[in-house]
């Protein structure tokens, strides 16, 4: 054989099968099955052309060349630890923001709170992440974010192990490209009879209140798409020059970015954001955990001015 027959994987497990003397007491180890593991280790003493254990009770015993292979390991696996130290103590020098972006949450709205950053830490890198709140959630608790910004309700079962800060409300609005703001306002609500519109996908949170509202008007108005991806469906909007709705927290950038007016906002219940940071934020880098701290103050600070 040579090295690039290696699985590096398998004998990684026979390592640990080797220090813990058992299968089972390695599968714990790994969260791996028992019936994986063995597969592993034939799969390796198959490519290595020589057993590496014998059975004495319910324990492995290394053969000969088991206690070769061992030693070799050892120095591989110690080495590779050495890398992975080496790497973590470089990002703790040069840590990065980790923040999870749920799909209903207001895009513009994210940047708003997120352009804050440099100004707190100007050489702090922002890596940014969306997926559903329930995604996001695992992704904190696996270590693989440091802040969400999410639309509530929260459903997902370890929420608790978060801690969640309120950051505003804000009712849905119906936007109209500013060249049709004045007809449509004179006219409203039947002018809407006569002017496209794009709406979110059935599977979004905000649908059913918009064709709640639409139904209170009895007003059947053309659709001229329908997206998941709020960026893209307000791009389409855009282009097509419909109406389309969005959070009235951010008409002053929805005017700015695509020329269009608030008209109405819709009644009922208002949409609810909130940021979410890791119950124990202990593990957090503690730059990170100064600018999460200041990140909170200032968003909160802005919320009561206005």
């Amino acid at each position: 054989m040579d090295i690039k027959s290696l699985n590096f994987h398998h004998l990684f497990c026979f390592w640990i099968i080797a220090r813990e003397g058992t299968i089972a007491a390695a599968s714990r180890i790994l969260k791996l099955r028992q019936s994986t593991l063995s597969s592993h280790l034939a799969e390796l003493e198959a490519a290595l052309g020589t057993p590496l254990f014998q059975r004495s009770g319910r324990r492995l015993v290394l053969t000969q060349a088991g206690r070769i292979v061992q030693g070799y390991a050892d120095r591989l696996f110690a080495e590779a630890q050495a890398l992975v130290d080496a790497i973590r103590a470089h990002q703790q020098q040069h840590p990065k923001l980790r923040v999870g972006l749920s799909e209903g949450f207001p895009s513009l709205v994210a940047v708003r709170i997120l352009e804050k950053v440099p100004g707190l830490a100007g050489d702090l890198q922002i890596v940014g992440q969306t997926g559903t709140t329930e995604r996001l959630v695992e992704r904190v608790l696996h270590d693989e974010l440091d802040l969400l910004l999410v639309e509530s309700p929260i459903h997902a079962e370890q929420s608790h192990a978060l801690r969640w800060h309120f950051i505003m409300s804000s009712p849905l609005a119906l936007y109209v490209p500013a060249e049709r703001f004045a007809e449509v306002k004179k006219n409203f609500p039947q002018a809407l009879a006569k002017v496209p519109c794009v709406l979110p996908t059935a599977n979004s949170r905000l649908r059913p209140l918009i064709e709640e509202w639409l139904a209170s008007l009895s007003i059947n108005v053309p659709i001229a798409g329908e997206f998941e991806e709020l960026a893209l469906l307000k791009a389409y909007a855009h282009s097509r020059g419909a109406c389309f709705f969005m959070p009235a927290v951010e008409k002053e950038e929805l005017a700015r970015l695509y020329d269009v007016r608030l008209l109405v906002r819709l009644g009922g219940p208002p949409l609810l954001y909130f940021i979410g940071i890791p119950g124990s934020a202990s593990r957090l880098h503690p730059r990170l955990r100064r600018v999460i701290a200041a990140l909170l103050s200032a968003t909160v600070q802005e919320r009561t001015r206005k």
